[in-house]
């Protein structure tokens, strides 16, 4: 799957991403507009979320890899994509377990995502190094 997706198409959506102005609806549609055309070149036997799903996630780290200066944008906009759209069917994957009764790696996945979302720095360390302290007031002074 990694190799059918079109360079043209990484390429098309990391110009969208980097473009500032726009709003993180319009960054949704973009995504999502790319994932309709990738589902086109598959075939239809495979659910069509579960494709969704592993093409989010192939075009995200393509989109990185293209661009990475792009990385937190395009996670950002996966992250939220994800959660608009395939929040239910991440979810019944979680709830039923693997033949094997381990939880399935998809939740451990999810886990992860909403766990660096909410850790996200608010303050760049490059902003905190130029003032010569921390810009959080309970932090002491950098050294």
């Amino acid at each position: 799957m990694d190799r059918s997706i079109p360079p043209g198409l990484v390429n098309g959506l990391a110009l969208q991403l980097r473009n500032t102005s726009r709003s993180e609806e319009d960054r949704n549609r973009d995504l999502a507009t790319a994932l309709e055309q990738l589902l086109q070149a598959y075939p239809t036997d495979m659910e069509k979320e579960k494709t969704m799903l592993v093409l989010a996630l192939l075009l995200a780290k393509k989109v990185a890899s293209h661009t990475p200066s792009l990385l937190r944008d395009v996670f950002h906009t996966t992250v939220n994509f994800i959660n608009q759209n395939l929040r239910t069917y991440v979810r019944s994957l979680a709830r039923n377990p693997g033949q094997d009764g381990e939880t399935p790696f998809l939740l451990k996945i999810q886990k992860k995502i909403s766990w660096v979302r909410w850790r996200m720095p608010v303050i760049p360390a490059t902003q905190e190094a130029e003032a010569g302290e921390s810009l959080e007031p309970w932090r002491q002074r950098l050294q």
